[in-house]
């Protein structure tokens, strides 16, 4: 529980925004640079935790399983509990505290789960909203304050009229516009929760997406702003933690 990490970036924004595509390209960059770097990507789905949150975000959860139980308080609870999977792997190695730690979601992705529960209200209380965010802060607290997770985040945000569906397929719960204009709306009160370590960077507009330079460009600003030339870790080394490394070392009796 001693270690903590180096620094550490995380990718946030609602669904179709290009989180991927800019995680990739700032783990490319800063791997052209020699910079050490540890990679993870949330949720981690084929892990016990990740699976049951996979079928909830696909089939729902029955009301008669939880009768009298706040369904928004078991989903960040999910959540917290599959990043925590992560944590256990990522402070049982002292190898992982000498690298920039790059999160594609994070605990502040929680205002996605907010965003459904908001979807099937009718109203908006901000101060309800308001203690779910802080109830999710502190779900995800050991997290957040052990990897200094609040010192550089990057919302990648939509500055379209509207929220469009670009995959055309079936999508879970979460990847519907309702959820998704609301979301952005939380995202803004996680901005005010966060603080100065919360930047935001526009990916598309109405005639379309910026050009990837050009977000690249806003990302990498952000980074030397926040961590200067990284020089003191430029080892060249790579990790990544995901399925196999948390089996591993949390279950190694599974078979799989």
């Amino acid at each position: 529980m001693e270690i903590k990490s180096y620094g550490s970036v995380c990718i946030e924004g609602g669904d179709q925004l290009g989180k991927g595509d800019a995680t990739s390209r700032i783990v490319k960059e800063l791997e052209g640079r020699s910079v050490n770097l540890t990679f993870s990507s949330f949720p981690i789905y084929a892990t016990p935790m990740g699976s049951v949150i996979r079928s909830l975000l696909k089939d729902g959860i029955s009301d008669a399983k939880l009768e009298g139980i706040d369904t928004l308080d078991v989903r960040m609870a999910l959540f917290a509990l599959n990043r925590l999977e992560f944590m256990d792997v990522y402070l049982s190695d002292k190898k992982y505290q000498n690298t920039m730690l790059i999160l594609d979601r994070s605990p502040f992705s929680n205002a996605v789960s907010i965003g459904y529960w908001l979807s099937l209200q009718k109203n908006w209380d901000e101060k309800e909203v308001a203690g779910y965010i802080d109830r999710a802060m502190d779900l995800e607290s050991l997290m957040i304050s052990k990897l200094g997770l609040d010192r550089c985040v990057i919302q990648l945000k939509s500055e379209e009229s509207e929220w469009r569906d670009i995959r055309k397929r079936e999508t879970d719960q979460h990847e519907k516009k309702e959820v998704q204009e609301k979301s952005s709306k939380v995202y803004e009160m996680y901005k005010k929760t966060v603080g100065s370590g919360w930047h935001q960077v526009v990916t598309k507009r109405d005639d379309g997406w910026r050009d990837r330079d050009d977000i690249w460009s806003d990302n990498k600003r952000i980074l030397k702003d926040t961590y200067g030339d990284m020089d003191d870790i430029k080892d060249g080394l790579r990790y990544g933690i995901g399925f196999k490394e948390i089996v591993e070392n949390i279950y190694p009796d599974a078979e799989y």
